[in-house]
């Protein structure tokens, strides 16, 4: 296990200063890639917007953002070059940008019952946490429910 550092920039999105953003975009950097090339921009909640992606193996430090950290104006920069009216955008005075460490594994996520216990691990989701989540959840759901005789209706 190790962390996957994320950082997202957040800004106001209740049509203010710019036409409300309701729908997300992500492009994706290339298969094999290891630039930071990736765009994503998500509306969350009422009148928040986040923008993004980072992803920074091994780093530990929570303490970076668009004053200090090249990558994350870099980052920030991506979205304003895809979606130009985003540079109209206010920021969020309280929280500019969020930083996460995300758990990830080598070999890729880990779902599987412990032989012998009642324990199912479901771990290194890294930057896909979020998305894994509920596919995963059910898949653990399943386990339990297959591996542990318990009745159909559980899995429900």
């Amino acid at each position: 296990m190790y962390p996957l550092r994320g950082a997202l920039v957040r800004a106001i999105n209740d049509g203010s200063r710019m036409p409300k953003i309701d729908e997300a975009h992500c492009v994706p950097h290339p298969e094999g890639s290891t630039e930071q090339d990736m765009v994503f921009i998500a509306p969350r909640g009422e009148n928040m917007l986040l923008m993004g992606g980072l992803t920074e193996e091994d780093e530990w430090s929570l303490d970076i953002g668009l004053h200090n950290h090249q990558p994350v104006r870099d980052m920030y920069r991506r979205c304003l070059d895809f979606m130009p009216t985003l540079a109209q955008a206010q920021l969020d005075p309280d929280e500019p940008v969020r930083v996460g460490l995300r758990p990830m594994r080598n070999g890729n996520v880990c779902l599987q019952r412990e032989s012998g216990t009642s324990i199912v691990h479901n771990y290194g989701h890294g930057g896909s946490g979020f998305s894994f989540s509920w596919g995963c959840a059910h898949e653990v759901v399943a386990t339990v429910t297959r591996e542990m005789d318990l009745p159909g209706a559980l899995a429900a």
